[in-house]
């Protein structure tokens, strides 16, 4: 009934507003959640909204409390909450539901959130029972069987094997778990999912596979001081983003082709002796986004399909600030997250700051809607009607709850097939000579 209401009030929008025009509102903006806040993980939804999780300090560096914010498309707060009790998140992932799941710990038990993206509430929650210092580094879910499953990888410091919890997403109900048959050294930091039933969890210096059914057919080892993030490199490979920061920071980039195997890869140098590269994320097909701090300074590097150096950006600030993690936007755009130094170091904020796809604030021109651009019916089953009433050169692709493009239609004013895709929520992205000009939400049953 939960599921059919929603079908309907989906319908109800689409019929009013068909398409939702994208706004290129750029900012920058800090959040106080305690004395010391250590920004995490982020992620965006398919219309560019931005979630957050972390955890913040007192002064002495004590008593942690885990939070998370969303905000919307302007920067402005929606939503946030703190877990008040010794916690602390440290990834995040959006369902194909939308709804969203925090992976953490709470006390010194592996701990685990789901909450509805509108107002945050907590739908179900899990916590171990007995202490043992673990706690979930990753989440990720599948969808490849006939249950939803919300992977989340426990993890600790020093030798220790992982353990894969695969939950219901719908109840948060235990369904399996899984022991990694060899040890790890370093804490579980990003997962990444390739496939609706196939996933990949990483540490400093190691990359594990991980099925729908809890086999691991794939262990990647390698070298790095740390690894910035696992990003979708192109529609058939994914691009490991590794750090060395030795006497000078290198970005080291390894590309998996999981069709046909192929791996490639590539190291930039960039002799900064006092630099630090931190986080990943893509922007479409087109770059690969890195962040950090160059002496103190935001840093934002940006790498071309072809893994070589296009730019590299440093935004002076009053208060140094570090970089954690960046996103690229459905609207061309991207969001970088990080930590903000006040007082000298006594204190620190979160910041968010949205630019355009060159690190700037000008050079994205204001988007529009296009209203003969129709897509229906709406919910589809196994075919959709692009129709283009002036037949204007428009391509549409359709992108999943994750935020990746699994469609790429050209042919419009005909029916075509959707038989490829699973049953779920996509959001079908026109464009107009390589430009976005509008969106519509698009559910298939």
């Amino acid at each position: 009934m939960k599921l059919l209401m929603k079908f309907r009030l989906l319908s109800i929008l689409l019929f009013i507003a068909p398409f939702i025009s994208f706004s290129q509102s750029y900012y920058d903006n800090t959040f106080d959640f305690g004395h010391y806040d250590h920004p995490e993980a982020m992620v965006t939804d398919n219309v560019g909204n931005i979630i957050v999780c972390g955890w913040s300090e007192s002064d002495n560096f004590e008593d942690p409390r885990a939070f998370a914010l969303k905000v919307d498309l302007d920067g402005q707060e929606v939503w946030r909450f703190v877990i008040e009790e010794t916690s602390k998140l440290h990834s995040l992932c959006i369902l194909e539901s939308g709804e969203i799941a925090f992976a953490g710990s709470i006390g010194d038990n592996s701990f685990i959130r789901l909450v509805d993206a509108e107002m945050g509430n907590e739908i179900w929650s899990y916590a171990d029972n007995e202490s043992d210092g673990y706690w979930f580094g990753t989440v990720t879910e599948l969808t490849g069987g006939v249950k939803k499953h919300l992977n989340a990888v426990k993890t600790t410091e020093g030798f220790y094997a992982p353990i894969v919890y695969v939950f219901d997403s719908g109840n948060g109900d235990i369904l399996e778990q899984y022991l990694y048959h060899h040890d790890f050294y370093n804490p579980i930091e990003h997962s990444y999912k390739q496939a609706y039933n196939y996933m990949w969890f990483a540490a400093k210096e190691v990359l594990v596979a991980t099925d729908y059914y809890g086999e691991f057919p794939v262990i990647w080892t390698f070298s790095a001081s740390y690894i910035a993030g696992i990003d979708r490199y192109s529609p058939d490979a994914f691009c490991v983003v590794r750090i060395w920061n030795d006497s000078n920071l290198t970005i080291a980039l390894l590309t998996w082709d999981f069709i046909s195997g192929g791996v490639y890869g590539n190291s930039i140098d960039l002799y900064h002796e006092n630099a630090e590269a931190l986080g990943s994320g893509v922007l479409g097909f087109e770059k690969i986004l890195v962040t950090g701090n160059i002496d103190d300074d935001l840093a934002l590097w940006l790498i071309g399909n072809d893994l070589n150096l296009l730019d590299e950006i440093t935004y002076p600030n009053t208060n140094s600030r570090t970089g954690i993690d960046v996103v690229g936007l459905p609207t061309n755009d991207l969001v970088i997250m990080g930590n903000e130094s006040i007082n000298d170091g006594s204190a620190s904020d979160v910041f968010l700051m949205k630019r355009d796809a060159n690190g700037g604030v000008v050079s994205t021109p204001e988007l529009t809607t296009d209203s003969d651009i129709q897509v229906f019916p709406n919910p589809a089953t196994n075919r959709i009607f692009i129709k283009n009433a002036n037949n204007l050169d428009v391509e549409v692709d359709i992108m999943n709850s994750l935020g990746q493009i699994v469609k790429k239609i050209s042919k419009t004013n005909q029916y075509l097939s959707i038989e490829d895709l699973q049953a779920g929520y996509y959001v079908a992205i026109v464009k107009s000579d390589g430009v976005i000009t509008g969106q519509k939400k698009l559910i298939i049953q």
